[in-house]
């Protein structure tokens, strides 16, 4: 087998993430790149000719192939940035986004340490999570969804 440069590597997947119709093929190409090597850009551009492990390539293109799939890079990852926190995630819950962030920052607002705030339906449990960390109040967090508990516990 001929020995990729991380360069090449990165580049054939955003071109087989392009090729599948993924909007913001390179960003998610990068991401799971990055997930996969543990390296960031300043590394990846002063290295671009250093050669990629096998192990590593197989694992990037294996990702980049359920990606093309449409399975959104989060449930790649298993994480999701929120409100400056890392949450879990996966196939059982919705990935939270950032527009959900404003919804919290104006609960943020209301917030006061002898409330009691009730999330339904809590998923990851990012919305719950954010306020009991940046706030005083109290907070329980319900689903229907064991799995969903799960991920949030």
């Amino acid at each position: 087998m001929i020995p990729m440069t991380i360069d090449v590597v990165y580049k054939t997947g955003v071109a087989k993430l392009e090729a599948a119709g993924v909007m913001d093929a390179s960003m998610d190409a990068w991401l799971l790149f990055e997930y996969v090597t543990g390296m960031d850009r300043t590394r990846f551009f002063m290295g671009k000719q250093m050669e990629m492990p096998e192990a590593q390539k197989l694992e990037y293109d294996r990702l980049i192939e359920k990606r093309a799939e449409r399975i959104p890079v989060q449930h790649l990852t298993g994480m999701q940035e929120f409100m400056g926190l890392n949450f879990k995630v996966n196939e059982h819950v919705l990935v939270p986004r950032q527009d959900t962030e404003v919804l919290v920052e104006e609960g943020l607002k209301r917030c006061r340490p002898e409330m009691q705030v009730l999330d339904m339906c809590t998923g990851s449990g990012c919305i719950a999570i954010s306020i009991a960390k940046l706030s005083k109040a109290q907070v329980t967090a319900v689903d229907i969804s064991p799995d969903a508990l799960q991920v949030a516990r």
